[in-house]
């Protein structure tokens, strides 16, 4: 049963405001009363759905069961009526991931209803589910996965460049759109959480976690290592997808999947907190509502990488939604070294950022050294009290025998690695699935480069070959 005090809501309420959050989603459940009015006190954003993650409505030609239609409307209507004197709860929906493209007649019917009851709240189909444009969805407002909707692919979620964003998916509503479960980025585990588990729930998944750590001999600094490279990898690419989001002229807003980890489908580590609620210790939470608080600045780049000698050029942006327009005139930026040390800053005149607008600023062409020397930077940008910062990076030109000792069978580095061995025919064939094993004894080779693994590759590994795998997208499904 959940929890019936109101001070348990009040807690997690406070910690997603810490984080930058003002809405939260209840998926496919109604929370008890003390949730509601510590919602009501915290000043959050709710939309609140029926219990209702079916197949009953994924054909708009097929009839849902009586009983099961009768349910949901008697549902919905004492829903409405409970939250009559909430403030909080301004969206509905009839569940999670219900329909087909086309959506279906009946959750129209329940959404009409809702109207009915209460005209002044707002009310959708359902969560998730349905394709765009959908003029014969009479809603209020969509939730879409801005992930995979088409024309996105779901490796469109946060690559490099930083020039996208999801305006396909929204210029194809008329009514305010919102990004379904976004993120769901994940990181390795953490077997040491095991030991908070001191209630009626066993953690059985991280115990078998443990048996394959033993049966590997990884050690506990080992996971440790893993645990902040790939919980750093995490977090930046959340940013990067949140701030997608915000880049984008329409979106209305956005859902993660949660902040915490989810062990509802077995171990989904996609949170930045634990299952309790406590941080990991991956970002502070005044740094990640940089990006998710109601103000933030925002970059636009085609590569985080740059040549040396060459300039870093981006153009930034800001995305209002706070209580008033942004009238400084003025953005400050400084372009920071990794010993903290600050290489060029200044000021840029910026035009008046007005309420729920994403206002373009200007661009900087930022000059980096040109000498041999590779360097990781910190762009930070500040408009008044809102700030943002975004990793960069500068690389020197190839050198004329980069590459050798490398056997690659992706074609494309070809101009980066001159000296690199890409086969008999510039193929990669020394790589290929089908390829001579011969090739990979080869004692000056030093690292093979591929986009796929084979048996030959395996085997070189097994023998005490090195390998960088680098996969493009059709390569990881």
């Amino acid at each position: 049963y959940p929890f019936w005090d109101i001070d348990h809501y009040r807690h997690q309420f406070r910690i997603a405001r810490s984080y930058g959050f003002n809405h939260v989603r209840l998926h496919s459940w109604t929370p008890p009363e003390p949730f509601w009015q510590a919602a009501d006190e915290l000043g959050m954003l709710v939309q609140t759905e029926l219990p209702n993650w079916s197949e009953f409505y994924r054909a708009d030609d097929t009839e849902p069961p009586a009983d099961v239609q009768h349910f949901m409307m008697n549902e919905l209507e004492q829903i409405v009526a409970a939250l009559n004197l909430h403030p909080s709860g301004v969206m509905f929906s009839n569940g999670n991931e219900l329909i087909s493209p086309e959506g279906h007649h009946h959750l129209i019917e329940l959404n009409a209803r809702g109207k009915e009851l209460d005209p002044t709240r707002l009310f959708t189909d359902n969560t998730g589910f349905g394709q765009l444009p959908a003029p014969s969805r009479t809603v209020d407002y969509f939730i879409q996965s801005c992930n995979w909707h088409p024309p996105k692919k779901i490796y469109d979620a946060a690559p490099n460049d930083t020039t996208e964003d999801f305006s396909a998916i929204t210029a194809l509503s008329d009514r305010p759109v919102i990004g379904h479960e976004h993120g769901q980025f994940t990181m390795y585990v953490r077997p040491s959480e095991a030991q908070k588990y001191t209630g009626a729930l066993r953690p059985s998944w991280l115990e078998s976690i443990e048996e394959t750590f033993a049966a590997k001999i990884i050690s506990p600094e080992r996971v440790e290592e893993f645990i902040q490279a790939s919980g750093m990898h995490m977090v930046r690419t959340y940013k990067e997808n949140i701030e997608r989001a915000r880049r984008t002229r329409g979106l209305a807003g956005l859902q993660l999947l949660d902040i915490r980890d989810f062990p509802g489908q077995g171990h989904a580590t996609t949170g930045i907190l634990d299952m309790f609620w406590d941080s990991k210790g991956l970002i502070e939470p005044d740094t990640f509502s940089d990006f998710t608080g109601a103000v933030a600045s925002l970059m636009r780049a085609a590569s985080p990488t740059f040549w040396n000698g060459a300039t870093i050029d981006v153009d930034l942006e800001v995305s209002n939604f706070g209580r008033e327009a942004l009238t400084d005139g003025t953005l400050n930026w400084e372009l920071i070294a990794l010993d903290g040390t600050t290489h060029l800053s200044g000021p840029m005149a910026i035009p008046v950022a007005p309420v729920g607008e994403l206002t373009a600023l200007g661009h900087l062409a930022i000059a980096v050294p040109s000498d041999s020397q590779p360097r990781a930077w910190e762009l930070a940008a500040r408009v008044g009290a809102f700030s943002n910062h975004w990793h960069l990076w500068t690389f020197p030109y190839p050198e004329r025998d980069a590459g050798r000792g490398i056997g690659s069978r992706i074609l494309n580095l070809r101009s980066a690695l001159p000296k690199a061995d890409f086969g008999d025919n510039y193929g990669g064939t020394f790589l290929r699935i089908d390829g001579k094993f011969r090739e990979m004894m080869n004692p000056a080779l030093k690292v093979a480069l591929s986009d796929r693994l084979s048996l030959r590759l395996l085997q070189y590994l097994q023998d005490g070959g090195k390998v960088w795998l680098m996969p493009d997208a059709e390569q990881l499904y």
